[in-house]
């Protein structure tokens, strides 16, 4: 894994808040508009003021209390980028990871874990043309219930578990305010052989924003849509699923 959420294959997306403003104009007078009718942008949070490791502690309370998220960016390891897109709900995860040309739609609820691999993963990952031959026409475009005692899918169960995904072990130190997209944000650097950054909203909720690797090119990850509903995120029905103990038997049988 790479150094951004090494534990998980997934970690941080960039919330784009935009802040809408206007003004009136004209040689006619208008009457004054009282200031708690003015529309105003997310208040000043103060976290920028703290020390960094209660900054750190707020961002990850604040994304526990959302209850929900989307993920989205890039993860390195090995020499291999592999691209996230997920949406969290609790413990409860659903998305697509891709590689290369491969890709495999993830889901995780319930406790139950599910994986919805496309045939340019089968192809890349089996090995054997017609090995991958045969599970193709067997799964079809059907979910995968795996095991969660499967070491090969462990991390399925965590994949954006808060404390995986901010892992603070080793400190931070906190650098300056700048912005992610258009809204504002303070840096904190990690210090341990890591060296990741984070990027903690510095108004409204103080969610973290961005979670980057030594340099982008190992791991740049955002989140976005706090709190969101995710309606998507259910169990499958039982005509789409297929056991991954049972398909990996019978192929291996033939």
């Amino acid at each position: 894994m790479s150094t951004v959420g090494r534990r998980s294959v997934a970690a941080v997306i960039v919330v784009a808040a935009l802040l809408q403003g206007g003004c009136t104009s004209g040689a006619v007078p208008v009457a004054a508009v009282p200031a708690s009718a003015v529309p105003s942008g997310p208040a000043d949070n103060g976290v920028d003021s703290l020390e960094p490791a209660a900054i750190f502690g707020r961002a990850r309370a604040a994304l526990t209390e959302a209850k929900a998220f989307r993920l989205n960016g890039f993860v390195t390891g090995g020499g291999k980028v592999t691209g996230v897109d997920l949406e969290a709900r609790g413990s409860d995860v659903r998305g697509t990871l891709t590689r290369n040309k491969a890709k495999v739609d993830v889901l995780v609820v319930g406790g139950n874990a599910y994986i919805r691999p496309d045939q340019a993963f089968w192809r890349a990952n089996l090995g054997d043309a017609s090995h991958a031959a045969a599970v193709i026409e067997l799964i079809k475009d059907r979910w995968a219930r795996v095991s969660s005692t499967d070491k090969n899918f462990a991390e399925l169960f965590t994949i954006a578990d808060v404390n995986n995904l901010l892992d603070g072990s080793g400190g931070w130190i906190k650098q300056y305010v700048t912005k992610v997209g258009t809204r504002p944000a303070v840096m904190l650097s990690q210090v341990d052989s890591r060296h990741s950054t984070l990027w903690v909203a510095t108004e409204g909720p103080p969610y973290p924003l961005r979670l980057q690797g030594p340099t982008e090119a190992d791991g740049n990850l955002t989140f976005s849509d706090f709190g969101a509903t995710f309606t998507d995120l259910q169990t499958p029905p039982a005509s789409t699923v297929v056991d991954f103990a049972e398909l990996r038997s019978r192929t291996t049988a033939a």
